[in-house]
């Protein structure tokens, strides 16, 4: 009995065969877009109170590096250096920096609509209007989540108070636990993403540390505590120079 010749399509001679080629390329490009992971991490680019929240994908990588730091624009450094500069007395200068760096690329995309948290640290918006002992009603839901977004010395009172809240109860010396809470709530530290999402904050937490000189006129002591120079936002720390 002979070998059956597999077949091959030679050219679309017929409308069969342009409909199966054209099904099969449909195929392939669909498999192709499902591939593509959503750029961001852990936020969605959606305008405030107006367009509808796509899938949140937590990024897998924790991978941080000094070139992404110095990649930064203007806008970017000056919220990184708030960040420390508002955390630091409170023993969380690096982490509050990492949080608003993972959370929100620094301050590029400020609202995530699916979780309605707001602003560069992405705060609860049910959670900061109870700690601000107002009414959720809509008035109150709009003028807070405006203000997390517009004013960071405001949304950093309210990251560091979720911070502390969560130390004192599962520790201050238990950072991977604080922050899958941050992340996730009472059932954070028992979420595979809480956890992910934890272990990226640690992994930039290290890398601003490494990144950054320490010591200096325009530069972080360290998180011992120790008060340092305030760190000006047209000056920010050394990776940048100080003609940044």
């Amino acid at each position: 009995m002979a070998k059956a010749t597999p077949f091959y399509y030679t050219g679309l001679n017929n409308s069969w065969e342009a409909v199966a080629m054209l099904k099969r390329t449909l195929a392939i490009v669909a498999t192709v877009m499902l591939s593509i992971p959503s750029v961001g991490g852990s936020v969605v680019p959606v305008a405030p109170f107006e367009q509808p929240a796509q899938k949140v994908v937590q990024p897998s990588n924790p991978f941080a590096s000094c070139s992404q730091l110095s990649s930064m624009n203007k806008s970017q450094r000056k919220v990184i250096s708030k960040s420390f500069e508002y955390g630091q007395p409170h023993d969380l200068g690096y982490t509050l920096a990492a949080i608003a760096w993972h959370e929100t690329g620094a301050g590029k995309v400020l609202v995530n609509t699916r979780t309605h948290s707001y602003g560069v640290y992405q705060i609860n918006l049910k959670t900061a209007l109870s700690r601000e002992k107002m009414a959720n009603e809509g008035f109150n839901r709009n003028m807070i989540a405006s203000k997390l977004v517009s004013d960071i010395e405001f949304a950093a009172k309210h990251a560091l108070m979720e911070i502390r809240d969560w130390r004192k109860i599962r520790g201050k010396d238990n950072l991977t636990a604080v922050l899958a809470s941050y992340n996730g709530g009472w059932a954070g530290p028992k979420i595979t993403e809480s956890q992910r999402y934890a272990e990226a904050v640690k992994a930039k937490i290290k890398t601003l540390k490494a990144c950054y000189a320490e010591g200096g006129n325009d530069a972080p002591s360290g998180t011992s505590g120790q008060r340092v120079v305030q760190i000006q936002s047209e000056r920010p720390w050394k990776l940048w120079g100080r003609s940044s």
